[in-house]
């Protein structure tokens, strides 16, 4: 047999042994995510990390276009805010393109955005002080960029907004000769 026909019977060869599970790279089945379906949101905590993977997950009919962008490999989560205030959320960590897109409603073909984001940092994406409402229920997708996969960090902090506390500035160590004039506004780094 000559090289010219290999390309045809290899395919054929591997297919035999695989059925007769002699060959080691027989098909596995795909698994996508326990989270991978609106109805199966992962319910999150007020604040924490939550670290999975978005691979072999799919994209539901009639989920919508998160952040207007193309999408899928979509995994889901929920979230409760425990009292009225501001939800940041972030894919930082993440080892793929992601878009994110909080919403609220109970079913996928009918959700209504709250606010979507693709790319805030790079290829990761962040809501950031997005306000919420006391016992509103939220859910959240994760979603790859033109159907990426990979890895994923989901970073969820909430801040009820009654830490307005003013930072305390000590100064070390003034310039010779400075003088300060109090209300005056002094450019400083940090």
């Amino acid at each position: 047999m000559t090289t010219r026909y290999l390309h045809r019977v290899l395919p054929i060869f591997g297919a035999v042994l695989a059925l007769m599970g002699q060959y080691p790279f027989a098909a596995q089945a795909q698994v996508p995510p326990a989270n991978d379906d609106f109805v199966n949101a992962e319910v999150l905590p007020t604040d924490g990390t939550w670290l999975g993977s978005n691979i072999d997950a799919t994209v539901e009919p009639g989920e919508p276009l998160h952040d207007g962008v193309p999408t899928g490999a979509s995994i889901w989560f929920q979230w409760t805010a425990p009292t009225e205030g501001f939800v940041t959320v972030d894919t930082f960590g993440s080892d793929f393109d992601t878009v994110l897109a909080l919403y609220t409603g109970t079913a996928v073909d009918a959700l209504t955005v709250v606010a979507s984001n693709d790319d805030s940092q790079g290829l990761l994406s962040q809501l950031w002080l997005i306000p919420v409402s006391a016992g509103v229920v939220h859910k959240l997708a994760v979603a790859g960029y033109s159907a990426d996969q990979g890895n994923v960090t989901l970073n969820v902090s909430f801040w009820d907004g009654t830490d307005t506390t003013p930072p305390v500035i000590t100064i070390d160590s003034p310039q010779e000769g400075a003088t300060f004039v109090e209300g005056a506004v002094v450019p400083a780094s940090y």
